[in-house]
């Protein structure tokens, strides 16, 4: 008998722990429920943020894009700018050497009309 109770008060001590090592079980299974949902989470945080950094990606391209077009419309101006101002510089050139040419057809016209004067006087 006394061996019997000494075996029963094993198989309690045995029945205690495994009571014990059910609930540590189920609460590491709440545990791991929690970081599967955690880690369910952060995938879809990560996902979006894909998402996000993408788009950012999309939007500095397009940036360059409209960068590099001004900067060459800003060249485009600056080299029309530059040929006008060429252009204007000629048409004063030449507006300068047909002035001089009128001044010397004036000059030589008033010169023969005085010539023609001093004919005409003597």
């Amino acid at each position: 008998v006394a061996e019997l109770e000494e075996k029963r008060g094993v198989c309690l001590d045995l029945n205690g722990q495994a009571q014990e090592w059910h609930f540590r079980a189920q609460a590491l299974g709440e545990e791991l429920a929690a970081c599967r949902a955690q880690v369910a989470q952060h995938e879809k945080e990560a996902f979006e943020a894909q998402g996000q950094l993408r788009e950012l990606h999309s939007a500095v391209s397009d940036l360059q894009l409209q960068r590099e077009e001004a900067r060459r419309g800003q060249e485009a101006a600056m080299q029309a700018s530059a040929d006008r101002e060429a252009c204007l510089v000629a048409s004063l050139g030449e507006a300068e050497r047909a002035l001089a040419a009128m001044r010397d057809a004036r000059d030589q016209a008033h010169e023969e009309t005085q010539g023609l004067r001093q004919v005409v006087e003597q």
